[in-house]
């Protein structure tokens, strides 16, 4: 009896880490900042998405609020293809947007409009080559003198907070 509950408790939690995989079809209805939107699916659920492999700046930081607007260009009311990789502590899926064949988020690099932020997983040679050719033609967020990094921008944040 205790093997057959912890089967099922096994094959439940190998469920759940792969049920989140694969890729969907949706319409984004929110741009929440230039690293997240809000998708619509066929069957009217609400899928919140983070763009895997980049961090945009912050909405109260430099940049932040050209980042959103860029991402809305792109994508804002349109229907993406996701890739879905992972869903994060904050229940959001963690995925790349496709439209019309368009890597969304590499996209985002390319306009220096991101960081590539590798703890969410390998980033392709092709995020770093993109930030490296924006970073040297100094498009985007790369014409400041020194851009502050959404993490360290984040953490300042938090110092500010405590003090």
């Amino acid at each position: 009896m205790l093997k057959n509950i912890i089967y099922v408790i096994l094959v439940l939690a190998c469920y759940s880490a792969t049920a989140h995989a694969g890729q969907v079809r949706c319409r984004v209805v929110h741009i929440i900042d230039g690293d997240t939107v809000v998708c619509l699916t066929a069957q009217q659920k609400n899928l919140r998405i983070r763009l895997a492999n980049i961090d945009a700046p912050e909405l109260g930081q430099a940049y932040g609020q050209r980042a959103k607007q860029y991402l809305s260009s792109l994508v804002g009311g349109k229907y993406v293809r996701v890739t879905i990789r992972a869903k994060d502590k904050y229940k959001r899926f963690i995925g790349i947007l496709y439209r019309q064949n368009k890597e969304i988020n590499l996209a985002m690099v390319s306009a220096g409009l991101s960081w590539v932020y590798r703890p969410y997983r390998q980033v392709k040679k092709t995020y770093q080559q993109a930030q490296t050719s924006a970073q040297q033609q100094k498009r985007g967020l790369w014409a400041a003198k020194q851009p502050i990094a959404p993490w360290q921008y984040r953490q300042q944040q938090m110092i500010k907070k405590l003090h």
